[in-house]
């Protein structure tokens, strides 16, 4: 063998001898890996494990306390909390429970799972300790728990108000009445928006279109009629009238239907905007991360002469608590356990601490008050209800166009007839394919 072969063959059986210690140490070491993991979780033996998966959002860190103190104040179980980003969290989901490795107990808000029975149908879990309304209802059959909702309030800054001549103290009670406190504030100060509101998004819609309309007919935010079980957006005419002639008298920012919740909150919050229509999550924002250095008012929002009554509704979140179909095939005592832990997140005490880190409110709560409180007029919830009959979760639509439609009215591109008239032939469309393709029965969605 020549000095150059000798060479090679040298640089080749090094290169096996150091191939083969990095595997027996990448070996070794997933030996440990395994070794600890077992001894990590050794604390587990004798505990009945429910799994719970919730998407990340603004109370997680507190859901993540609440779980480890349960799990400390319980030897015979055990919650495995998973807290996942809310843009993976539907596809992980679906994939797990395909897999049947998925939860035990999750947050869920759509059509698909519950068409393909992963969902378990809750009519005799006896959860006697949640409230009817705070169910979420499908074909007739409760499927969820609605655990975390908004409700809309109208915030206004004193010292505008006091600066432009009015009662700090006095909101507008109806909708001229914010018109003609507008057109005041506008002459004091041209630079300030006297009134703004949300329009970006589908649940925007609700809370700045739906919510001011619910008290003009048998509807909720959707526009959903729960006496014949029917969209019907004829009361929205009122409201898209006030900000068309808001907009036409330059009461409204000129870009209203460009500014996200997140612009909004820091117009409020510098100075540059009056009165806001708002929800429960500003209270967090304005009490937490970015306090307010002026006084506000808080009160319910204003009404249309003429109103049917004082109906609110909390904004339904898509997003549910509900029970997976799998655990009907685990045992009698871990189906108990489960019903136990599902018990325990939609329970008083629970959404009560959540209630006090002023970043959520559940409409599953008996009492909305608490301690040493700040803007304590947002948990005046007393005349709120939930939306019980809305089938508007599990229908397919399209959001941006109704966003569309409403800023064309606003703006004055179409006119408003039109655009309910369009409303109530696209609503009347899209029902019709949910009855054809999705097999969901409407008419149970209705008083």
């Amino acid at each position: 063998m020549n000095k150059k072969h000798k060479n090679l063959y040298f640089i080749a059986i090094s290169f096996i001898c150091v191939i083969l210690i990095v595997v027996s140490i990448l070996y070794k070491l997933n030996l440990s890996k395994e070794k600890n993991n077992n001894q990590d979780y050794a604390f587990l033996k004798g505990k009945t494990i429910v799994r719970l998966w919730l998407p990340k959002d603004r109370v997680s860190n507190t859901r993540e306390y609440q779980v480890k103190k349960f799990n400390d104040s319980h030897k015979d179980l055990y919650i495995m909390l998973s807290l996942y980003d809310s843009r993976d969290y539907d596809n992980m989901l679906r994939t797990a429970l395909a897999a049947e490795k998925g939860p035990d107990i999750m947050m869920y808000g759509f059509f698909e799972l519950i068409k393909d029975n992963y969902i378990k149908k809750l009519n005799h879990m006896n959860l006697d300790n949640i409230k009817s309304d705070a169910f979420v209802y499908f074909n007739g059959n409760p499927v969820g728990v609605r655990l975390n909702e908004e409700n809309v309030k109208l915030i206004w800054n004193k010292d505008i108000f006091k600066k432009a001549g009015l009662d700090p103290n006095k909101p507008p009670s109806n909708w001229d009445e914010l018109i003609e406190y507008s057109k005041k504030i506008k002459k004091h100060f041209p630079s300030i928006t006297p009134y703004q509101f949300p329009i970006m998004g589908y649940e925007d819609f609700r809370q700045s279109i739906g919510m001011p309309s619910v008290n003009l007919d048998n509807v909720y935010t959707s526009f959903w009629n729960y006496e014949d079980g029917s969209y019907r957006f004829d009361a929205a005419k009122n409201i898209l009238s006030v900000y068309n002639k808001m907009y036409k008298q330059n009461l409204l920012d000129n870009k209203f239907d460009a500014k996200s919740q997140k612009d909004l909150r820091i117009n409020f919050y510098e100075g540059r905007a009056a009165m806001h229509l708002s929800t429960f999550e500003d209270k967090g924002y304005f009490s937490n991360i970015m306090p307010l250095g002026f006084d506000i008012g808080v009160s319910d929002i204003p009404k249309f002469k003429g109103s049917l009554g004082n109906k609110q509704y909390y904004l339904s979140n898509s997003n549910f608590l509900c029970m997976s179909n799998a655990i009907s095939e685990k045992t009698e005592e871990e189906q108990k356990k489960i019903k136990e832990v599902f018990k325990w997140v939609v329970s008083e005490e629970v959404n009560k601490e959540i209630l006090n880190t002023r970043m959520a409110i559940s409409p599953a709560l008996k009492e909305s008050k608490v301690k040493n409180d700040i803007y304590e007029q947002y948990n005046q919830v007393k005349n709120f209800k939930t939306e019980i009959y809305d089938p508007s979760i599990f229908i397919s639509r399209d959001s941006a166009k109704t966003v569309k439609l409403s800023v064309d009215a606003i703006k004055g591109d179409k006119t408003i007839n039109s655009v309910i008239k369009e409303f109530n032939s696209l609503y009347k469309q899209y029902s019709d394919l949910t009855r054809k393709n999705r097999k969901i029965e409407l008419n149970t969605f209705k008083k």
